[in-house]
Formats: structure tokens, C-alpha cells, sequence
């Protein structure tokens, strides 16, 4: 899946360097369906270019918010930091829904 902005809309310089700081790790993608929020874990997601400013994730077909974002969606990502691990674990580990919404919460996600 792949993100692009129209071509006369350039990315602010702060998201370019931010992006040309990020050589890889772990993120958060996250999308609504409806009512629902929807997210999963993602290794891969990387600066496909620069003008315009396109980034590519990689996810498999059943991954949580696949389908919502395949049909257009608005998606994020966000770019989780060394002190995430216990968010990265819960989030990939087998928990219950309501304890994955919950080490969200804890960690300062909010719905929008």
C-alpha cells in the first residue's frame, strides 16, 4: 500500500527530515471502518519517493484495516520509539481486543 500526496504539494521540510532520518523500525498503522478503529504493527514501511512524497507499507491482505484502507480510507502512521516494546508486544501478542485498545490508551492514543 502506498501513500502519495498530489505533486504540486510538496512535504513540509520537517516531514522530510524526518523521513530522511528513519532508516527503519517499527510502527503503528492505524484506519477506521465506520465506527471502528482498526491497526496493526508494521515493519516495513519505507520512503518510496520524495517528489511527490510517497511512502510504502507492507501488509498482508488479513491484517486489521487492510480491506478499509484498500477502499480508500485515510490512514496513519505512526513511528514507535525504543520505550514502545510492551505497546509492540501487546499489540502483536495474543490479547484480547479490549487489552490491545487498552495499552493504546496507556500510552497516550487518542480517537480522533
Amino acid at each position: 500500500m502506498t501513500a502519495t500526496q498530489h505533486p504540486s504539494a510538496r512535504p513540509a521540510p520537517a516531514l522530510y527530515d524526518s523521513f530522511a532520518q528513519y532508516g527503519s523500525g517499527v510502527t503503528l498503522v492505524s484506519t477506521r471502518d465506520g465506527e471502528e478503529d482498526l491497526f496493526f504493527i508494521a515493519a516495513s514501511v519505507l520512503t518510496a519517493s520524495v517528489d511527490p512524497f510517497t511512502i510504502a507499507v507492507s501488509m498482508g491482505r488479513t491484517r486489521a484495516g487492510a480491506a478499509a484502507i484498500a477502499a480508500g480510507a485515510p490512514w496513519a502512521v505512526s513511528i514507535l520509539a525504543a520505550d514502545h516494546l510492551g505497546l509492540v508486544r501487546t499489540l502483536t501478542g495474543r490479547t484480547a481486543r479490549e487489552e490491545r485498545r487498552a495499552a493504546l490508551a496507556a500510552a497516550g492514543a487518542q480517537r480522533t
